[in-house]
């Protein structure tokens, strides 16, 4: 089951990247994405294995759905956020979207930890796994305001 809800995740939010595209650039979109993943996979395995901040599951179907998690839906949530984030025009919208984002972020971190995807140590590692994504949302704003001051 936990293979089949992360499959969906994942097809769900390339739906939405895909329908997102038409708003951005695709060469924005695409670097963006492509340097979370980048950075959040490798970061994420150093973290597991050599590091022993967090155990992964040594079930197969839960690691294939961790791979999932690590290497599509955080970078395509991430480059969603980014994105929407960039559309409005509001102080308020802005804030919404961020207020809203923490909160999915929170969320599917809390269901991979219940669904036994990673097993945590101690609960402050929970907490720095969150701050952790955080300054990985942030590194996706660094990206694409960079990305955009070398294409002019």
């Amino acid at each position: 089951m936990v293979i089949s809800l992360y499959l969906f995740f994942c097809w769900f939010l390339c739906g939405v990247l895909f329908s997102l595209a038409d708003k951005v650039s695709r060469q924005h979109f695409a670097f963006v994405l492509l340097m979370l993943n980048f950075i959040n996979t490798n970061i994420s395995y150093l973290l597991a294995d050599p590091i022993k901040f967090y155990s992964v599951t040594k079930d197969p179907m839960g690691y294939v759905a961790f791979s999932l998690y690590q290497c599509l839906i955080i970078p395509a949530l991430m480059t969603i956020i980014v994105g929407a984030y960039i559309n409005q025009s509001t102080l308020r919208g802005k804030m919404a979207v961020i207020l809203i984002s923490v909160c999915v972020i929170a969320f599917f971190d809390w269901l991979s930890c219940i669904m036994g995807l990673f097993i945590l140590n101690g609960s402050w590692q929970m907490t720095a796994l969150f701050g952790y994504r955080l300054i990985l949302l942030c590194l996706g704003f660094l990206c694409l305001k960079s990305f955009r001051r070398v294409r002019g």
